[in-house]
């Protein structure tokens, strides 16, 4: 069963980058060898810690590194900007709502119209809600379309091309202007887009995300040495150490730890809880379902 996505899509690192730190190796070993740890409960430790670890640097950074999202499964419309659709009269047919100029925009019909937009200022083109990846499959009426027939332009443009003048699409010209939402994505009168998403972390992001990972992992195992603690002043035999209390740092966004301090600090300065964006209640956005495509 699919759940709401709360973190990350994926974990930055593996168990096995965190089982291979030294400190979290050898304390490993040394608990599988006196039989008070199993070898797979080490490497669920190590697995959670990645988990953890990733989960908490994805959000301190202001959400800007979801890694590798999906695949999901849009039911968009073409929207042409150079051509006017709407209808000049609509009327309730048997079908459902048709307009007259045309056939511009029909719902409920078993096979909608499309607009044949080639020879025009703009090829079809559909904007997708996330900035993609990978395009996974495309549908019309409920065939495949081959890759041949379409182009990711600016990771978010899905354009419809053709591979030479005279070939002939598959499933219509351009992208239809209208579909059938209530029939799934394999029947006549549909049209589907499923797609990859999502940025992975830079190479300071996987460097920070391991070692707070190893801070999870060695409590875990017993060990709780040489890690940041609540003492603000130490004096003996005349010297003097001062460590910040973790609770400033953590009241600042920060760590208190080197690498993920750096990571921060360089990718989120300004402590967002999330990226910037711009909502216009003018633009429509299609509903997705995160089911993986069909073939």
């Amino acid at each position: 069963m699919s759940v709401p996505r709360s973190g990350a899509c994926a974990p930055w690192t593996d168990a096995g980058s965190v089982a291979d730190l030294p400190r979290v190796k050898t304390l490993g070993h040394e608990l599988i060898e006196k039989g008070t740890l199993t070898q797979a409960g080490f490497e669920g430790i190590c697995a959670e810690a990645a988990a953890a670890a990733s989960d908490v640097l994805y959000e301190l950074s202001g959400r800007i590194f979801p890694g590798n999202c999906g695949p999901v499964t849009v039911r968009p419309v073409s929207r042409p900007t150079d051509i006017d659709t709407r209808a000049w009269g609509a009327t309730l047919s048997t079908v459902g709502w048709v307009a007259s100029q045309g056939f511009a925009s029909a719902y409920g019909s078993f096979n909608p119209a499309v607009l044949a937009h080639y020879g025009s200022l703009e090829p079809p083109t559909i904007e997708l809600p996330y900035a993609a990846t990978e395009i996974v499959q495309v549908k019309i009426d409920g065939e495949i379309i081959p890759e041949d027939e379409y182009e990711l332009r600016d990771f978010k443009s899905l354009v419809r091309i053709r591979p030479s003048g005279s070939a002939v699409p598959v499933a219509r010209y351009g992208w239809p202007t209208s579909q059938i939402m209530d029939l799934p994505d394999t029947e006549p009168g549909t049209f589907s887009v499923s797609y990859r998403y999502g940025v992975p972390p830079p190479a300071s992001g996987i460097m920070a995300v391991v070692k707070l990972a190893e801070v999870f992992a060695l409590p875990r195992m017993g060990e709780t040495k040489g890690y940041p603690v609540r003492v603000t002043s130490v004096a003996r035999q005349g010297v003097s150490a001062m460590v910040t209390d973790v609770m400033d740092l953590l009241q600042k966004g920060m760590l208190g730890i080197l690498e993920c301090d750096y990571f921060l600090m360089s990718h989120n300065p300004h402590k967002l809880a999330r990226q910037s964006v711009v909502w216009s209640p003018d633009l429509g956005r299609p509903g997705r379902r995160t089911a993986s495509p069909s073939a």
